[in-house]
């Protein structure tokens, strides 16, 4: 099962690079999603660290992202036929995102680590939509530098802007919580708490984006994000406080055995 991480996680980076070559990018645009992806990829390294199949979480998370487009393409069809094209991403990007990075997750935690404990499969799921998050940032960076007639640059530094205070951990919370649910046992339940926030995410900015003309919309999709980002801070900063704890102890015990060992070396 190995080969077949591999050879879906091949097929979707290559589709994924595919699709973002054929992006409109404007040398802007271009170096403000490099920079972009720079600063988090080495930030997510910081957290990441010394944490079995992160790295493998972070490439399925981009290779996602390619399928994830052609997927959601197909299902924004199915939502016109049945007039629900109001719903816009909410209607299916939760589901197609969230099935796409959770047979991830459940592929490296079976077949390439062996968890121990809860935050080794969350730790994987934060990784993955971590992953995932940045190379969909960069075709967001892309549209939103395009659509500003009046400069490139402030069309790029928008898109960046836009694209943190709309939380670039969502997509770590998303799977980070079907993570979870897997490690407890739940992967069924995991899974529909991933696509319920994502929902949630995505309902109030797609309803504002369908109706214009409404005045609480935008109040209701701000407070949203701001929810999630205050969600997304605390349940990573959570995992990485644990984790860091879980070391310290560990080490503790360690050096208390080691010199027990040596005084009961030295009474011989």
């Amino acid at each position: 099962m190995k080969y077949l991480f591999y050879v879906l996680a091949t097929a979707g980076f290559a589709y994924s690079v595919h699709f973002e070559f054929n992006q409109s990018y404007v040398t802007a645009s271009l170096i403000a999603a490099l920079i972009h992806v720079v600063i988090w990829t080495c930030a997510s390294w910081l957290a990441f660290r010394g944490h079995r199949g992160t790295a493998l979480g972070m490439l399925w998370g981009a290779a996602c992202t390619g399928p994830a487009v052609f997927f959601n393409s197909h299902c924004t069809t199915i939502l016109e036929k049945l007039q629900l094209q109001w719903l816009d991403a909410a209607g299916f990007a939760p589901i197609t995102e969230e099935t796409l990075k959770f047979i991830g997750v459940l592929l490296i935690c079976t077949y390439f680590i062996k968890p121990q404990r809860t935050r080794d499969f969350v730790y994987v799921g934060i990784a993955v939509g971590m992953g995932f998050a940045l190379v969909e940032d960069c075709t967001f960076i892309a549209h939103l530098t395009l659509k500003d007639l009046d400069s490139d640059l402030m069309g790029a530094t928008t898109g960046v802007l836009i694209r943190f205070i709309g939380c670039t951990f969502a997509h770590s919370l998303f799977t980070g919580i079907a993570a979870y649910g897997l490690a407890r046992g739940r992967a069924l339940a995991g899974w529909v708490g991933g696509v319920t926030v994502h929902f949630f995410a995505n309902l109030f900015p797609s309803l504002d984006a369908t109706f214009p003309d409404s005045l609480w919309l935008p109040i209701a999709a701000l407070v949203v994000r701001g929810a999630i980002w205050i969600a997304s801070l605390w349940f990573i900063v959570r995992q990485v406080r644990r984790s860091r704890r879980e070391r310290g102890s560990s080490r503790r015990v360690s050096s208390k055995s080691s010199a027990r060992e040596s005084l009961l070396s030295v009474a011989k």
